[in-house]
């Protein structure tokens, strides 16, 4: 662990535990990453308060549901919490079901899988938001919606977010790596209105996993970086991205994510900093537990 450079009470907000002997990858994936298990996962991590995040290959969250249960008993320091996948089941479950995963650790539902161009996709995406903004599980419970969409795609959800009045003041949304904006994105229309949602409140964006958005040189997202922290301190959340899986790019030691803490280190204040790994997500997905 790096926890001498990690503030105390840390968290990370982004990983994933694959176990495909006992829970299989669906059969109509877009990748096949190796294993990944709970015990390496626990190895390896960097914080002691851990956002488990069920991958979209997986099939269903059982997967997700037992790590959570095991890391709870073989791991009881740690503080773990849960990610589950959209789909349309969950919009026709029970409150008792809805209870059962928020008692399991369930505090986020992901929206994953959107590219391209097609209006009629970031279409679907208002749906899927609408639909889970009324749900029980985000109007009573708490739970946030998280989702991994290109930046144009984030854009076009600019006025929805804003100004929507079906979307109650307290849903919060949450864009997965680094809202997908890349260094040539800095002077972008796309981006100004990636950092007035963040603005607004009703974002939150997780850093992290740089070398995906910069291959060649992660340090070229410093004015990324540094124009989230400057726009929306409140609004960081961080996450390594374990096990680093369909990156494009060779995880390197000049692209680990030890590299990636002490660059983000020197690109961020002290207030910054400690409001990402601490208060931000300790918000979001601790003092939210008593949200019923």
């Amino acid at each position: 662990m790096t926890d001498f450079i990690l503030p105390c009470d840390a968290w990370d907000c982004h990983l994933h535990v694959l176990d495909p002997l006992r829970f299989p990858f669906k059969v109509d994936r877009a990748y096949t990453p190796p294993p990944a298990s709970l015990d390496s996962m626990v190895k390896h991590r960097h914080a002691d308060r851990l956002m488990l995040v069920q991958a979209s290959i997986e099939d269903g969250h059982a997967g997700l549901l037992a790590h959570l249960k095991e890391c709870e008993n073989l791991y009881p320091s740690i503080i773990i919490r849960g990610t589950i996948c959209y789909h349309q089941n969950i919009l026709e479950m029970t409150t008792e079901e809805f209870d059962y995963l928020h008692d399991a650790g369930v505090r986020c539902v992901r929206i994953h899988g959107i590219y391209g161009e097609s209006s009629k996709r970031w279409e679907h995406v208002l749906e899927q938001v609408r639909e889970l903004s009324a749900s029980y599980g985000i109007r009573e419970l708490g739970w946030t919606i998280s989702a991994q969409l290109p930046l144009r795609a984030w854009a076009s959800l600019k006025s929805f977010i804003l100004d929507h009045y079906d979307t109650p003041n307290d849903v919060i949304l949450i864009a997965e790596h680094n809202g997908c904006a890349e260094p040539t994105d800095i002077d972008s229309p796309e981006f100004g209105d990636f950092l007035d949602m963040l603005g607004s409140g009703k974002l939150y964006v997780k850093i992290g996993a740089l070398y995906r958005r910069s291959p060649d040189d992660f340090h070229q997202m410093k004015g990324i970086i540094q124009a989230l922290a400057k726009k929306a301190p409140d609004r960081l959340l961080w996450g390594s991205d374990w096990p680093h899986v369909m990156t494009g790019a060779e995880m390197t030691s000049a692209g680990s994510v030890e590299a990636e803490l002490f660059t983000l280190r020197e690109w961020l204040s002290r207030t910054e900093w400690c409001k990402m790994f601490v208060q931000n997500p300790r918000l979001l997905f601790d003092t939210r537990d008593n949200y019923r």
